[in-house]
């Protein structure tokens, strides 16, 4: 198996532990991969493109540090509020 191959095992592993089609878990499949972190780099693949941590869609519905503006919000009580 070439070194492309191999890359791809993890995501077919993933799609056929995942109920339901393939086409429908692809985009899950994918985002999951694509930020995980590597062992052999100590970095994602969203990071080794962007040189930036990837924000997780839950992040768009709560408010984290890395989504609200930095200059708004001080405090730990204040990303609370």
């Amino acid at each position: 198996m070439g070194k492309i191959e191999g890359g791809h095992k993890p995501i077919v592993n993933a799609l056929a532990k995942l109920p339901g089609s393939w086409v429908d878990n692809l985009p899950t499949v994918l985002l999951a991969d694509r930020i995980s972190v590597q062992e052999s780099t100590g970095y994602s693949p969203y990071q080794m493109i962007t040189g930036q941590n990837p924000v997780l869609p839950i992040e768009l519905a709560l408010p984290t540090w890395q989504t609200l503006p930095f200059r708004q919000v001080r405090t730990r009580d204040g990303l609370l509020a």
